[in-house]
């Protein structure tokens, strides 16, 4: 009986290691057929007038000096086959990543891409110690869990891509380093929460089991954020509960409510707010995961289409561009790094 369970055990080894080497070179195959041109926007492409516009600023002055410069000679020389464009786009997706990690009592990781330049990241521990306390005061850890490859966190993903998407335009390469966005559907727990939550700053809200329990409390940029997402979660929310929510779908999701980042020299990226929101309309009503696939799947295609679009006009981009996901005025609105210990992520490991 023994030496059953211990062939057993070997072979579960054995096949968890075969599955890791074939996803890890898949990953390398897929990054060889992306080229990656041009350059990202500035301030991690967020509009002044955006209420996570001061967390970004604040983000940005936190760098202690020459600690970009030695991550990314770090990175060239254990990544050689990287191009500079490449690492710029990756590194505007860390940036992005940290913000979402400031604002979030969990932040899981979904990216290899941009998990690959943390690591790097880390090896400079004064300086990534010195950095965390000047951004938020307290120290985002990173801890391995390689089960997590192999468990998909679909309601993770699903809050990820949401907090994400009304905070950020869409680049084109935001899909192609982070994976495809709103293929799940959100968690009805959180829903619940955010209709609960209230906009004020305080952890006595039910909003404070979502939201970092000492940032959202102690740093106003912070807050702020918190404040603007839980708003734009209420609002859709509200629209979920009419009675004619499913032929509201189609309004939203035609042209006239998709708003595109237009910039001074490039147009290719996208604020996907309406998406998000349909996305949690969709959540909102339909419990389940089937259901919001059929659902779902009509805004997917026209994201696809939209995103291929984008990507074949990176060509024409090759300056520096600002480009912002504003706040809708219409009702539309792992690794992780969080306040608390998390039971896994997208890439392989969490911070807690």
């Amino acid at each position: 009986m023994t030496s059953i369970m211990g062939l057993i055990i070997s072979i579960v080894i054995i096949s968890v290691l075969v599955i890791l080497y074939l996803y890890r070179e898949h990953t390398k195959r897929r990054n060889r057929q992306l080229v990656f041109k041009g350059n990202p926007p500035l301030h991690l492409g967020v509009d002044r007038e955006h209420p996570v516009y001061p967390l970004v600023v604040r983000y940005e002055e936190a760098w202690p000096a020459g600690f970009a410069n030695h991550l990314r000679t770090r990175t060239f020389a254990e990544h050689p086959e990287m191009s500079v464009a490449e690492y710029k786009w990756r590194k505007l997706e860390l940036d992005r990543f940290f913000i979402i990690s400031g604002i979030l009592r969990e932040s899981h990781m979904f990216s290899i891409k941009v998990d690959d330049l943390w690591h790097e990241m880390l090896m400079f521990t004064e300086e990534y110690d010195s950095w965390c306390q000047n951004y938020i005061g307290v120290k985002l850890h990173h801890r391995p869990n390689v089960a997590a490859q192999l468990e998909p966190m679909p309601h993770a993903r699903a809050w990820f891509d949401w907090v994400y998407s009304q905070l950020f335009a869409h680049t084109p390469y935001t899909e192609a380093i982070w994976g495809e966005f709103f293929q799940y559907r959100m968690d009805s727990n959180i829903l619940q929460l955010l209709e609960s939550s209230t906009t004020e700053r305080s952890m006595t809200s039910t909003a404070g089991q979502l939201f970092h329990p000492v940032t959202s409390v102690t740093i106003e940029e912070v807050s702020t954020a918190v404040n603007y997402l839980v708003s734009q979660a209420r609002t859709s929310i509200e629209s979920a509960k009419l009675s004619n929510w499913e032929s509201d779908l189609e309004g939203r999701g035609n042209n006239v409510h998709r708003k595109s980042c237009s910039c001074s020299d490039c147009s290719n990226s996208r604020d996907l707010t309406w998406a998000a929101t349909i996305m949690l309309i969709i959540s909102w009503n339909m419990t389940d995961d089937n259901d919001y696939e059929k659902a779902m799947q009509p805004f997917l295609d026209d994201i696809s289409n939209d995103q291929h679009k984008a990507a074949t006009s990176t060509s024409s981009c090759g300056t520096a561009y600002s480009c912002s996901s504003r706040p809708s005025k219409s009702p539309v609105s792992s690794c992780s790094s969080d306040g608390d210990a998390s039971p896994g992520c997208g890439s392989g490991c969490s911070s807690g």
